[in-house]
């Protein structure tokens, strides 16, 4: 049974150069992050150390996941032949979060006051597995995300487009050749409008937890920290935008999806995920205001008929599960 995304037919090794990203500078053996400076986060790639007076809180998460660091990696990269970029590079294309539905994505989206912006969204997810629907055909998939500007702005000038750090889990079924039910678990991220690209020695399972912080230092460049806590491993790397393309931090979001694409030919079909469950979640904003996932508005996913295929719930504050949901789907 495969396993690693390099060996899906169309997968292309990338440069980070190509990539437009920056790799940090390897930190140094017995680097300890807990009482390094905020100069050395930086340099070595560690997300920056919060006030511990003023956050407490944010500060005593930020502890937790580097404590669980017990490898980091210079990321590598590789193209994800069977998910399509959003084709418009617009940003989300389906119904805006306050309308309640879209036909691929499920989960929570909050929005800054008109005056502020948001520049951080944080959140911990459990990568689930992943069954086949019954009445579909595969490829299967489930993919699980934060991300920034998922919803484009109205009239502004700039196009403004999604960026996102997920992971994604996907059952082919035997419609690849040679890599008959192929199971494949990957992280990746986008910046639309390119395509989604994989970090291919961050290894990912079912049941592992991930932990990300997707941080905007500018407009047109973002910062990812991304964390297998189950395993300790961790990367991180400074990602520039898309040429003609600026965040405007509009909003942030968590969210299960039904990505567009296909494995020869056979279009993706959401899988049976039973539920993924985001926690510590929450986004920062310009002005020093944090945004969280209890009080968002919910986005439920739904097939042509209106039925639900995943549905969101609020957990608190800053907790939130999305379901799987039959939709007329045994």
């Amino acid at each position: 049974m495969a396993s690693d995304i390099t060996e899906l037919p169309g997968h292309e090794r990338r440069t980070h150069e190509e990539l437009g990203i920056r790799l940090f500078e390897p930190a140094p053996p017995g680097f300890a992050p807990i009482t390094a400076s905020a100069e050395e986060l930086l340099r070595y790639g560690y997300s920056p150390r919060p006030d511990s007076e003023r956050h407490p809180k944010r500060y005593r998460q930020w502890r937790s996941v580097v404590s669980q660091i017990t490898s980091v990696v210079l990321p590598q990269f590789a193209t994800v032949p069977v998910v399509s970029a959003v084709a418009s590079g617009q940003g989300h294309q389906g119904p805006f979060p306050t309308s309640g539905h879209s036909s691929d994505w499920a989960g929570i989206a909050v929005f800054p006051d008109f005056y502020d912006r948001i520049d951080a969204v944080f959140g911990r997810w459990t990568v689930p597995n992943l069954k086949p629907v019954a009445s579909e055909q595969p490829p299967f998939i489930c993919s699980s995300w934060i991300g920034i500007d998922g919803f484009a702005a109205g009239n502004n000038p700039v196009p403004t487009s999604l960026v996102q750090v997920g992971t994604t889990r996907l059952l082919t079924g035997g419609t690849i050749g040679g890599l008959f039910g192929a199971d494949l678990t990957f992280p990746w991220f986008e910046w639309v409008p390119a395509g989604p690209t994989t970090i291919t020695n961050l290894p990912v399972w079912p049941g592992d937890v991930m932990n990300c912080e997707l941080l905007l230092t500018s407009s047109t460049e973002a910062t990812i920290h991304l964390t297998n806590l189950t395993s300790g491993v961790s990367t991180s790397f400074v990602k520039f935008a898309p040429a003609h393309t600026e965040a405007a931090g509009i909003c942030a979001e968590w969210i299960v999806e039904l990505p567009e694409g296909s494995v020869n030919g056979h279009p993706l079909q959401l899988g049976r995920y039973g539920s993924v469950y985001f926690s510590d979640s929450f986004a920062a904003t310009r002005g020093g205001k944090s945004l969280h996932p209890g009080s968002g508005d919910l986005l439920t996913m739904v097939n042509a008929f209106s039925s639900p295929l995943s549905m969101p719930t609020a957990l608190g504050d800053t907790a939130l599960k999305v379901d799987f949901s039959a939709g007329g789907s045994a």
